[in-house]
């Protein structure tokens, strides 16, 4: 059975989603159809993770944990595809996976994105409210409450801070792997040279660098925090509702205005939403804690990462 040569192992809210859209158009490259499979990071596992109000987390019935099923994704493999991949930003944070990864398959390729530990647990904070899945809409009360979250086994999703300590987490594969087989790249390497960026993840995945991909679409593009908790609550419910009564539902409401219902609800969802940037008091507190961390990381992979330990006005998320 076919396996991946390559994976994207996060981090999350840093790029993997884009990258992986990305990387799915080349001619010579296969994304698996499920993203996130987060097998190597759980395989074999009962899963009972936990989320909002303590109830079981949807990543318990996505995942994959057993290898017949991680492969059946890949069983169709076109014969001319040279890259074979999967992205799961699980992969780096949690710690099993890498000698998961070098038993299954001992000499794969990684890919890494990684982003300003500040501003990624803030983009998440910001992503689980706009889904309705952040009971506090103030990112300091979220992240007093992160530690008691993780002690009740809430999904890594809610690991706003923990998910920022790259050093520690990205030093295990450099323990399992050679250097030549992991790359990293930065979020705003990929945000303002995506051509540039993606010729470089061609030539490391060895596939033809002349291709050009559409780098212009945004995914998982939030529109901000809720202006009104109230409505934001009445229209994720009801689109939760909606999902999961949709064979309910089917009969009931006419094809033609399935899908523009569900995006108008959308729509409200987001008008209902504005841009803020990160309080400063909060970045100085969250630089404080990744300040070493940064500075080994910036040693270990041989980037400048000085402008990360800067005290200023975070851009809007």
């Amino acid at each position: 059975m076919k396996m991946p040569n390559f994976l994207i192992i996060g981090a999350a809210k840093a790029g993997t989603t884009a990258l992986y859209f990305m990387l799915n158009q080349h001619p010579e490259i296969y994304m698996s159809p499920m993203k996130e499979t987060n097998f190597f990071a759980l395989e074999g596992k009962t899963l009972n993770f936990k989320g909002l109000h303590g109830l079981p987390d949807g990543v318990n019935n996505i995942s994959v944990t057993k290898i017949e099923d991680y492969q059946a994704l890949f069983e169709f493999v076109p014969d001319r595809i040279k890259a074979i991949g999967e992205a799961s930003p699980s992969y780096l944070y949690l710690p099993e996976t890498p000698k998961r990864i070098k038993h299954h398959i001992p000499n794969p390729k990684l890919i890494v994105i990684l982003r300003n530990p500040a501003e990624r647990a803030y983009s998440a904070f910001v992503f689980k409210s706009w889904k309705g899945e952040e009971p506090f809409l103030d990112f300091a009360e979220a992240l007093t409450q992160e530690d008691q979250r993780i002690k009740d086994n809430w999904t890594w999703g809610w690991h706003y801070k923990n998910m920022g300590f790259y050093y520690e987490q990205l030093s295990r594969y450099f323990n399992e792997f050679d250097r030549s087989q992991i790359m990293v790249c930065l979020h705003e390497d990929l945000q303002k040279r995506p051509q540039e960026t993606l010729q470089s993840i061609y030539d490391f995945l060895e596939v033809d660098r002349s291709f050009v991909a559409d780098s212009d679409t945004r995914y998982h593009s939030t529109g901000g925090l809720p202006k009104n908790k109230y409505l934001h609550s009445l229209v994720t419910k009801s689109m939760e509702t909606a999902q999961s009564m949709k064979v309910v539902l089917k009969p009931l409401i006419p094809k033609n205005l399935r899908l523009p219902l569900f995006y108008l609800l959308n729509d409200v969802r987001r008008s209902n939403s504005q841009k803020q940037p990160l309080p400063l008091e909060i970045r100085k507190q969250l630089i404080s804690a990744y300040h070493d961390d940064i500075l080994n990381l910036q040693e270990l992979i041989q980037r400048d990462l000085e402008s990360w330990l800067k005290i200023e006005e975070a851009s809007l998320v």
